[in-house]
């Protein structure tokens, strides 16, 4: 709060004493805010790069997500075991299929 205090006396001078004082601060603060947008927009796009949300790029979470991350890559295993299985099963019994059909047509 101190930082404010040393702060806001100076500004509160400039914009009632100069008259266009007040427009270059606003001019200084679209200035830092188009700056700041530009490295957001990188940062975000660095993380969408990496997988990762924004918090996670800075260090945060990570622990969980690396668990969600196994988690995930277990599960798809499983789900792609269970998958080839049962592609085995159905192909064999297709195709055991086909042979009946093909022998009673040609009956």
């Amino acid at each position: 709060m101190a930082d404010w205090a040393l702060f806001f006396p100076p500004i509160l001078q400039g914009i009632i004493s100069v008259p266009g004082f007040f427009f270059v601060i606003v001019a200084l603060a679209l200035v830092y805010m188009f700056f700041a947008s530009r490295k957001l927009r990188a940062e975000e796009a660095e993380a969408k790069a990496k997988g990762l949300t924004l918090e996670q790029l800075d260090g945060y979470g990570l622990d969980q997500a690396q668990a969600e991350t196994e988690q995930a890559v277990e599960k798809a295993e499983t789900s792609a075991n269970v998958d080839a299985k049962t592609c085995t099963h159905s192909c064999s019994v297709r195709f055991r299929s086909r042979l009946i059909n093909d022998d009673e047509n040609e009956n």
